[in-house]
């Protein structure tokens, strides 16, 4: 680093000459903070000119200054301009100047000297050192302080500021006090220390608690999306960016009361890694319990009352909603919502036909609160018939595939119908149904008594799925379940299936019904999703809870539970959605293969200003009591022209496993020649390039961090997006 010099200038002394007379003036001293320079700032010397003649008439003496006193008496090597004079580094402390007052009239003069002291205060530009921080730079005088006035910390030279830090530099020198501040702010992370414990409810005492470790993000990066933040259980692995915790939105500790974790920052140059202890302790929130019923009776549901399911039940306390969903006898419940006053209310907004006894609750809540019961009555006559049509597991080549087609009246009058089932009969062979369902071809067609409102009916549908070379993994089944008639609400008549033929597959995954793209038109109704389980340990499983982070892309308050294998409650916190079965003893599969499976059906809308080429993923978390989570895979979903989605040259893809690790598999279409694929992370900047050809390719992703990334495939001028999760 280059020096910066002091530079101290003093003129002293009185030659006298001829007749001539010359006042000695003052030593100048001159206090200048300069911040950034390597040079004392210019003086203006001609300052002195009125002291040096004192009452002399100006116009009769010519006063002209020189760095010696050789010259002065000489008069050669004037400073030619005094006004703008800058002190020469040539000697430490002080400069001399001489000061030659000459008589117009005659040849007399007279010689003065006088000191300049020229106090400057001033350092070199820091320089930042990627991914440390900023060096802070050497002062010619004085020390940096963290306060003004010389106050705080000192910051030496070569001192390294890694953050945000506002730098004060003040000096006292030859009555001078100097200061100067600036800035220094590292474009890069970095941590200031340990971030503040998490606690997190253990309800049993075991010591294990859930964690949203998700909700830690947006104060860890600043809001600022393009730096990542991940979550990992050691240091190594936190400062590799590798073996990420997945299920960030619920997190279970591993090792009971206390466990540390490390959190990483990510900007895509540089990385920062701090630790994060995690507290199981007390649940601090209360409870609050109650049901939902129908009056059929016209009693305000004394008797003849009904449940009503799958209703959002709302608990705002003016800080955050928690909403829950009644099951299917029309309960609902809430756990750990803080002990804050607030409203507890019934209803869909400008969709429900209803009106509610009470209108509301306004309570405090407080421990456990029971009997918040509300009673329904129609405000309206509505007719509305919801259809879904739900997977019930995969469909593999040469096997049987099952379906349950679900029907349910969330109007506010009786209604009946019929609904037709088509279905690609060159995939697949109609074997049954029940109850039975009239066959045409490829059309199946049920005809449903009157259903009463919150009433649903269920249908089981039975499938073989042709073998090889007809029906090949990764082609595409589609149904479309929809309703005949008129409805009041036209958006639920209608459902479509478009499943993914595996060759194997995991029993614990979410698929979404409408496939891997949607249209913008369709992006207007509901996407359908189901989550299935299976318990795999070697005891039957007495509590488990799913949870499920719903995509920013979604419009959160259009969720709605559609269907379940067993009795459920569901709990929604802003896009945190948790499906409980309590006491469900769900049995292990070697001792009831059929039984210890289980579903979760739920539909919810886009957001209404999603475009074309936005991206939907969902993914889940299933607890078997307290063994470590089961991460499902994740699902996507993309907004796409039917050009762009099904004539993509006949190159759509599918990227499998997701998420991945090690090695991705891209299974292409009918690819006709090459492909390009590119790599992409969350900031736009390419990390990997590679080209694929024929129908499926395997690719090694083992040099690329865990987090999200975007995979791109090109052919002849056409191209598709996809998400990847990289564990």
């Amino acid at each position: 680093m280059k020096k910066i010099l002091l530079f101290l200038s003093l003129f002293y002394g009185s030659t006298a000459f001829s007749q001539t007379v010359a006042n000695t003036p003052p030593d100048i001293v001159h206090c200048n903070p300069n911040v950034f320079m390597d040079s004392a700032p210019p003086v203006d010397l001609t300052q002195q000119t009125p002291l040096i003649l004192g009452g002399l008439n100006p116009s009769m003496f010519t006063v002209s200054y020189y760095e010696s006193e050789a010259d002065a008496e000489a008069s050669v090597n004037a400073i030619p301009q005094p006004e703008q004079y800058t002190v020469p580094a040539i000697v430490p402390g002080y400069v001399t100047i001489y000061a030659r007052v000459e008589n117009n009239n005659d040849e007399s003069y007279m010689i003065v000297n006088f000191t300049v002291t020229d106090v400057s205060l001033y350092a070199m530009e820091p320089t930042l050192i990627v991914c440390e921080g900023y060096d802070v730079p050497e002062l010619n005088i004085g020390e940096f302080y963290s306060e003004p006035g010389g106050q705080g910390t000192i910051y030496g030279s070569g001192t390294i500021v890694p953050q945000f830090t506002h730098l004060y530099a003040y000096a006292e020198y030859e009555g001078c006090i100097l200061e100067f501040d600036f800035i220094a702010q590292p474009d890069f992370v970095h941590f200031d220390g340990p971030l503040e414990p998490l606690t997190g409810c253990d309800e049993n005492m075991d010591g294990i608690a859930l964690f949203n470790l998700a909700s830690l993000i947006e104060g860890i990066n600043g809001n600022n999306q393009w730096i990542m933040v991940t979550f990992h259980q050691t240091y190594a692995d936190a400062e590799d960016g590798v073996n990420a915790i997945a299920t960030t939105s619920a997190y279970q500790n591993i090792l009971p009361y206390n466990e540390t974790i490390y959190v990483r920052k990510y900007d895509g140059t540089c990385h920062s890694v701090t630790s994060l202890e995690l507290i199981a302790g007390d649940c601090e929130g209360a409870s609050v319990t109650g049901m939902v019923t129908y009056d059929l009776g016209s009693n305000e549901c004394n008797t003849g009352a009904v449940g009503a399911p799958g209703l959002p039940v709302s608990f705002n306390n003016g800080i955050t909603n928690y909403v829950a969903f009644t099951d299917s006898n029309g309960n609902y419940g809430f756990v750990n919502v803080p002990e804050l006053e607030g409203t507890l209310t019934v209803g869909q907004g400008g969709t429900f036909p209803f009106t509610t006894t009470p209108g509301s609750y306004t309570l405090s809540p407080e421990g456990e609160e029971q009997g918040y019961n509300f009673c329904l009555s129609a405000e309206d006559n509505s007719t509305n018939i919801s259809v879904t049509m739900v997977p019930m597991g995969n469909a593999i080549p040469g096997f049987d595939a099952y379906y349950q087609l679900v029907i349910q009246n969330t109007g506010s009058t009786p209604a009946g119908g019929t609904i037709t089932i088509t279905f690609n009969d060159a995939s697949l062979t109609f074997n049954s149904s029940s109850p039975a369902m009239s066959p045409s071809g490829n059309v199946l067609t049920y005809n449903f008594a009157q259903l009463m409102p919150f009433q649903s009916v269920t249908a089981a549908i039975n499938f073989t799925v042709f073998t090889p070379p007809t029906v090949n993994g990764g082609d595409i089944l589609e149904f479309t379940a929809a309703l005949s008639g008129t409805d009041d609400i036209a958006d639920d008549n209608v459902s479509i299936v478009n499943q993914t033929v595996v060759n194997s597959y995991d029993p614990n995954d979410i698929t979404v019904h409408e496939g891997a793209f949607i249209s913008p038109e369709q992006a207007e109704g509901y996407l359908h999703y189901t989550i299935r389980f299976q318990n795999e340990g070697n005891g039957n499983a007495i509590n488990i809870r799913v949870d499920d982070m719903l995509d920013d892309n979604l419009d959160w308050d259009t969720f709605q539970p559609v269907a379940s294998s067993h009795n459920m409650q569901t709990m929604r916190t802003g896009n945190m959605v948790q499906f409980y079965f309590n006491n469900i003893n769900l049995p292990y599969t070697d001792a009831d293969e059929a039984g210890s499976q289980g579903y979760i059906s739920y539909r919810i809308k886009p957001v209404s200003n999603i475009a074309e080429g936005d991206i939907i993923m969902a993914s889940a978390g299933i607890y078997f009591d307290f063994n470590p989570v089961v991460l499902t895979n994740t699902t996507t979903t993309t907004v796409q022209t039917a050009a762009s989605a099904k004539d993509f040259n006949n190159t759509a893809f599918v990227v499998y496993p997701n998420p991945a690790s090690g090695t991705v598999s891209i299974l292409a279409e009918n690819l006709t020649g090459e492909a390009d694929v590119v790599f992409t992370d969350v900031l736009g900047k390419k990390v990997l390039i590679a080209k694929v050809a024929g129908n499926t390719n395997s690719i090694d992703i083992s040099s690329l961090h865990s987090g999200m990334y975007f995979i791109r495939i090109s052919t002849e001028g056409k191209s598709s997006t996809q998400k990847l999760i990289i564990k």
